[in-house]
């Protein structure tokens, strides 16, 4: 059972990283994967193919409801030909392969995410997946705490909604150093 839960993991922080992969540089910020993707390895490599990738996924993540989600990840299931199959792998040890034997690394990467989603959907999971709240991140993230509390993407996007409440609280007056 471990390995379908790690499967399940890996797809969730796939899908997360797949759809928040472009963010930053939507933003307008420096170049680069945004924090919310560290970590994940992704088998593709073609920036047009990602955008693809994450814009499914985005659509998917923007569901409200279960009852939303769900046609949409069957969507993607059809369209990567997921298919269930038990295979041996190399020590010749049978495993349950839920892509078809060799699928492309779009289609590997796309079932993978999918699958991680449908567990979300499957388990009456699906409120934990939440869009950070802070002003110029639209990532997205699992939120796993206790009563499902948590309202920023990282730790990051916490401190600068933060710091600019404090700063809005507290204004300075431009004269902090005292005089002589």
């Amino acid at each position: 059972m471990g390995a379908l839960t790690e499967y399940v993991e890996e797809g969730l922080a796939l899908a997360i990283a797949l759809a928040n992969r472009h963010s930053t540089e939507r933003q307008g910020t420096a170049a680069g994967p945004s924090h919310a993707t560290a970590g994940v390895v992704l088998r593709v490599s073609d920036p047009v193919v990602l955008d693809e990738m994450a814009a499914h996924l985005r659509e998917v993540l923007a569901a409200p409801r279960p009852d939303q989600a769900g046609p949409l990840i069957n969507q993607l299931f059809r369209a990567h030909h997921a298919a269930p199959e038990l295979a041996p792998d190399v020590l010749g040890h049978w495993r349950l392969h839920l892509h078809p034997r060799g699928a492309s690394r779009e289609a590997l990467d796309m079932v993978k995410a999918a699958s991680g989603l449908a567990w979300l959907v499957d388990g009456g999971r699906w409120q934990a997946l939440k869009d950070c709240l802070a002003t110029r991140c639209d990532d997205y993230f699992l939120d796993l705490s206790p009563g499902t509390t948590r309202r920023y993407c990282s730790r990051t996007c916490a401190n600068r909604v933060n710091s600019h409440l404090h700063r809005r609280r507290h204004p300075t007056s431009g004269n902090d150093i005292p005089s002589p």
